[in-house]
């Protein structure tokens, strides 16, 4: 009798366990991200038809193709499960690979099934086509792919003028230099298939083929705060290469070549209150009178300016009764806050103590100071919830040719990165933290990785060297003060800061800097939530001592930062 009366009971039980759970699912219907695949991508040329799965609980959708190297060449937000991707050029025999991100309202993200894998064997211009034209002999255009049993066709363009259309039978084409002798003009040739344009390539003659420039930041006549200068341009297309130039008073102070289109320049270079030029020349291989230049003028500011405001918790999903704590990096300076949306002033609540959460929050921020600028305002948009099942993207540098100082142990930057690192990953798996790391390819790669995994934090984990092995010091990298990481990367630098051998030396505490789209690892366009800490100095021997005799703390230090940041126990 007492089994029958168990077994009922047991039954009652487990039916409703069982209900209680398929009323979840059902009350919850549509508000998980699911799995999906896709269902047809075809192709008329460059354009492509995307027909996915649809993800009920999906907000939106972004759509992200990559080349070979995996950079990022297109990127969507749709908010349907269909698409037509127009590519403007695809090179020959190059492999390319359509990613399907879904996010859902709390930021979630569930990337597709499988990615889409296709390698472009069109016919196409070969990479041995120079863009600039012998003026003095004929221009013999190559071509590579297959074009037998094919109707291409040869469109030959000159200033935006069709000349003629040829039949594509054989691998090259020869402009006769008659043609354009004397002349400076440029041709646009063009592979076509059925009036679709497959391939284009521009060459010139007498001309320059590089395009203008044109620098976006800094601005012409800016004044900029007294720190590292993020400089950035556009143009200079079909350039071989690019020259950096740095005047002070008309006097040359730095001259360096660049392979990007942004770039750091130290703080170490420029005074408050003194005014610079800064130039960029675009060449193509030896040609120098096809450069093209561009250069403007600013000022560093003579009064410092404070950096925002963060905070000590994650905003996306916080826990009903958290403490939280607004903090500036300047230590003297004042915190002003509102919590009605309204923007602060010196009339709103001065911050003194911990402020609890318990309901969605939006707090704004600002930090003053005497005799220096203000700091932007700081928004914090807390919202109460909570996640389960974070993933973080462990990006160790690969440089094995960066040495450190042998004498205390120190090998290369690439092997005890990754040594750290190592130590770091155990320390948040202990945890239940998902994690990834960088064991092949490079940057382009990872970030590529990293957006597709719908990761939480993408952390490059690096050490330092500088051009006179003199300098010292920890610092950390954001793309800029409003980036999403900024406040956990402060918490990085100044935990970590804290168990610095020398942090009574202010100038070791390299502080929380910008790289305004210089560095791919914490640069939006490619990753959403990055932060880079470059941990010491490797070749300033009492950093890489430090290193090599406190990994496991500098570990355990990084990783509960990140643990304590994100409320995960």
């Amino acid at each position: 009798m007492k089994k029958i009366i168990s077994t009922v009971i047991f039954i009652i039980i487990l039916f409703i366990i069982t209900t209680i759970i398929i009323a979840y699912f059902i009350s919850n219907n549509g508000t998980f991200l699911t799995n999906f695949k896709f269902k047809k991508v075809t192709n008329t040329g460059l354009n492509f038809y995307v027909y996915f799965e649809k993800v009920p609980a999906a907000k939106n959708y972004d759509i992200l193709v990559y080349d070979s190297e995996n950079i990022i060449i297109y990127k969507d937000d749709i908010t349907t499960n269909n698409t037509t991707i127009k590519f403007n050029k695809l090179n020959f025999n190059e492999t390319y690979k359509i990613v399907v991100i879904a996010n859902d309202k709390k930021g979630n993200k569930k990337s597709i099934k499988e990615p889409y894998t296709f390698l472009w064997n069109e016919l196409g211009f070969s990479d041995n086509n120079l863009v600039v034209m012998d003026n003095n002999n004929d221009y013999i255009v190559e071509l590579v792919g297959d074009y037998k049993d094919k109707d291409y066709k040869l469109n030959i363009n000159k200033n935006n003028y069709l000349l003629k259309t040829i039949d594509i039978n054989k691998d090259n084409y020869i402009i006769k230099n008659s043609e354009f002798k004397d002349e400076p003009c440029f041709y646009t040739l063009e592979i076509v298939d059925n009036s679709m344009v497959l391939s284009t390539l521009s060459i010139y003659n007498l001309t320059s083929p590089i395009s203008d420039i044109k620098i976006n930041n800094p601005n012409n006549g800016d004044m900029i705060n007294y720190d590292d200068v993020a400089l950035s341009f556009t143009g200079g297309d079909n350039a071989s290469n690019y020259l950096l130039e740095l005047y002070s008073n008309n006097k040359l102070i730095r001259r360096k070549e660049i392979k990007d289109k942004s770039v750091i320049l130290s703080n170490n270079l420029f005074e408050k209150a003194a005014s610079y030029k800064v130039k960029i020349t675009a060449s193509y291989y030896d040609y120098v009178d096809y450069s093209k230049t561009a250069e403007v003028n600013f000022t560093i500011n003579a009064k410092e300016t404070l950096k925002p405001v963060y905070t000590n918790y994650n905003t996306e999903f916080i826990n009903s009764g958290t403490k939280i704590k607004l903090l500036s990096p300047d230590k003297n300076a004042t915190i002003y806050y509102t919590t009605d949306g309204s923007e602060p002033t010196e009339l709103s609540n001065i911050y003194k103590d911990e402020i609890e959460i318990n309901k969605n929050t939006v707090i704004k921020a600002i930090a003053k100071e005497d005799k220096k600028n203000d700091s932007i305002i700081s928004t914090f948009n807390f919202k109460i919830g909570s996640k389960n099942n974070y993933k973080v993207y462990l990006s160790a540098s690969n440089q094995y040719n960066n040495l450190g100082i042998s004498e205390v142990g120190y090998t290369s930057e690439k092997k005890e990165m990754n040594d750290l690192t190592d130590r770091i990953e155990k320390k948040l798996n202990e945890f239940g933290v998902k994690t990834y790391r960088n064991e092949f390819g490079d940057i382009n790669r990872w970030t590529a990785d990293s957006t597709y995994l719908g990761v939480d934090l993408h952390l490059a984990i690096h050490s330092n060297a500088s051009e006179e092995h003199s300098a010292y010091g920890i610092e950390t990298w954001v793309h800029n003060e409003t980036y999403k990481t900024y406040s956990l990367a402060q918490n990085i630098q100044n935990n970590l800061f804290n168990i610095y051998y020398n942090k009574d030396d202010e100038l070791a505490n390299r502080g929380v800097k910008y790289a305004n789209g210089s560095l791919a690892e914490v640069n939006p366009a490619y990753t959403p939530c990055g932060i880079l800490i470059e941990v010491a100095h490797h070749d300033y021997k009492d950093d890489a001592k430090w290193i090599m005799e406190n990994k496991d703390a500098i570990a355990n230090n990084i990783a509960e930062t990140i643990l304590k940041y994100f409320q995960i126990k």
